[in-house]
């Protein structure tokens, strides 16, 4: 049998045609220190108030009322759904058309903090915000997130006790 060169082989597979993958599209979310999501949620809300304080003339005396109305412009909440098992904790949020890059997730051994911004290269604003505080303490080194079909699934494994059995 002859042997063909590795350049050939693939440019006879290039004349079939492409089988269409059938199932859900998957995306790993990346997953950032919680206070750097905390700290991106605030620089949101600090420039939208700017905004508003420079829309309303630049006088003191309602910078509260900026401060308030811009969490609730650009900080709207975020439903997201925890349970956990025997060694893990798992969180839901539904998240229709957001893609991975727009997404910042932060978890913390018992914080977990989901930011999703309106446009993935733009991040002056959030589509959505939630902070949840977990039932039980997770490692954050182990956890992992993925995007699909408009569903966010957080995996965080338990934390191991002193004894090296899960709480």
């Amino acid at each position: 049998m002859k042997s063909v060169p590795c350049a050939k082989r693939a440019s006879s597979r290039q004349s079939r045609p492409v089988r269409k993958e059938c199932g859900p599209s998957r995306e790993c979310v990346a997953l950032y220190d919680l206070t750097d999501c905390l700290l991106e949620a605030y620089d949101c809300v600090a420039r939208r108030a700017y905004e508003k304080f420079r829309a309303r003339g630049a006088t003191d005396g309602r910078e509260l009322d900026d401060w308030v109305a811009a969490e609730r412009e650009v900080l709207p909440q975020l439903a997201a759904h925890v349970s956990q098992s025997d060694g893990i904790v798992y969180a839901l949020a539904s998240m229709p058309g957001v893609t991975a890059s727009e997404v910042s997730v932060g978890v913390e051994s018992r914080w977990l903090v989901i930011l999703a911004h309106s446009n993935g290269s733009e991040r002056s604003a959030a589509q959505s915000f939630c902070v949840i505080e977990l039932p039980a303490a997770v490692d954050p080194a182990l956890s992992v997130a993925v995007l699909s079909e408009g569903l966010l699934a957080i995996r965080m494994p338990k934390a191991a006790t002193l004894s090296g059995s899960p709480s």
